[in-house]
């Protein structure tokens, strides 16, 4: 799917308002409509680098920073997916072990068919670059012990 990744940290009121959202609608109202545009420190874009992030971290827990969790969305234009606390705590620690010879070797192990993009050093600099950001915000959101909302679209509607 192509599109911007966004992570966001959720404060307590706004993980449940998600939670107990009645519609696919309402998800995307609260998730895209209020909290991706917000504009503080809780928000981390990947830009179109998450699509590498994630294959490159597919079959371990840091994988579960894109794809695991809760499914809050079931429509086929957006992806929207909740991690709970524990989760995050999960996926910080998994993440803070990846250093950039793990991740580079992990890309370039991709196959470049499925990826769609030919894996090249350019490529890898740019999708180091946000791993990085990345990291830091599980990191936080960990130690402040928030889920967080991963989604991926045209987000900004």
């Amino acid at each position: 799917m192509g599109g911007r990744g966004l992570h966001i940290a959720l404060e307590a009121s706004d993980a449940t308002r998600l939670l107990t959202a009645e519609s696919d609608d309402e998800v995307l109202e609260i998730a895209l409509d209020e909290l991706a545009v917000r504009e503080d420190d809780w928000r981390q874009e990947t830009d179109l680098a998450w699509d590498a992030i994630q294959r490159s971290l597919s079959g371990g827990p840091g994988a579960r920073a894109f794809d695991g969790g809760r499914r809050l969305y079931h429509g086929g234009d957006h992806v929207v997916t909740y991690l709970a606390p524990a989760e995050v705590r999960d996926v910080a620690a998994f993440l803070a072990e990846l250093g950039e010879d793990d991740l580079r070797g992990r890309y370039f192990a991709l196959d470049p068919d499925a990826y769609g993009e030919p894996l090249t050093d350019e490529d890898f600099e740019y999708v180091w670059g946000w791993f990085v950001s990345l990291r830091a915000f599980f990191a936080r959101a960990a130690a402040a012990e928030r889920a967080t909302l991963f989604t991926v679209s045209s987000w900004l509607r």
